[in-house]
């Protein structure tokens, strides 16, 4: 019988994997316990310091802890991920708060500033947050800014913003500066100012023109067209039909549009 080997209670041969030899001079299967690992002598022996453990789940031999391991409750080395070393010297598995992340020394500490966060959530090392990102308040994880700001200029924590706002270079909540200031988008609350296409919707978002006009020169607040009779010459005024144009452009888009010869104007286009 190889070194890979032990005997089962059926006497037949079977891979070590995560058992044992009962002795140095009885090759059966023993129980490896999670306060053990198996050594080069195939036998089962406590962890030799707290950062041996057993190599995997498959594999019960005595292993250091490398840098990204600890080790878990069952004694098996496993990837660091979102956790964190209980001690400099013990890679016991340590659960990592939300208000910590992991240092280059693996242990769970404090945010050292209001700009550093967890980096993923499967990663908890410390990581630097970046313009394009803030600071999860409930997890600490670093997530996408989107449609929120940081807090404040020393603390990129993840801040709703509201629909009267939208957010500024320094990545603050700010109030529009003008009528023609909105949210880029749905999912990216940036100051922009509107096109000559869009509006500000009742939400602070930009939006296409569609079935609105601009509420006056200054404002590009949507303000819905209600005169059937009229179409859309530019962003704030309306015409009648017959003054330039024949019908408004289609349904969702009430853009004047001449007729072609090969076109007729719908009623509930008129």
């Amino acid at each position: 019988m190889g070194d890979t080997e032990c005997r089962t209670a059926l006497g037949q041969a079977q891979a070590i994997g995560t058992k044992a030899w009962t002795s140095l001079t009885d090759v059966t299967c023993a129980d490896v316990a999670a306060t053990n690992c198996r050594t080069t002598d195939k036998t089962s022996i406590a962890f030799a310091n707290a950062k041996t453990g057993m190599k995997s789940a498959t594999d019960a031999a005595c292993t250091i802890a490398t840098d990204t391991q600890c080790r878990n409750a069952s004694g098996v080395l496993e990837a660091i991920g979102a956790k964190a070393w209980t001690s400099k010297d013990s890679a016991v598995c340590a659960t990592n708060a939300a208000t910590n992340c992991r240092g280059t020394n693996k242990l769970s500490a404090a945010f050292a500033d209001g700009k550093k966060g967890i980096k993923s959530a499967t990663d908890a090392s410390c990581s630097a947050v970046s313009s394009a990102q803030c600071r999860n308040a409930a997890t600490g994880v670093v997530e996408a800014i989107g449609a929120q700001a940081w807090t404040s200029a020393t603390s990129t924590v993840c801040k709703a913003v509201v629909a009267a706002n939208c957010r500024d270079s320094g990545n603050l909540s700010i109030v529009f500066a003008d009528k023609k200031t909105g949210q880029k988008s749905a999912t990216d609350t940036s100051c922009t100012s509107a096109s000559d296409t869009q509006c500000r919707s009742a939400t602070g978002v930009l939006q296409a023109l569609g079935t609105n006009k601009w509420a006056a020169a200054d404002s590009a607040v949507c303000t819905a067209m209600t005169d059937a009779t009229k179409c859309r010459k530019t962003k704030t005024t309306e015409v009648a039909f017959g003054e330039g144009s024949d019908a408004r452009k289609s349904i969702t888009d009430y853009a004047c549009h001449t007729l072609a010869a090969t076109e007729c104007q719908d009623d509930a286009l008129k």
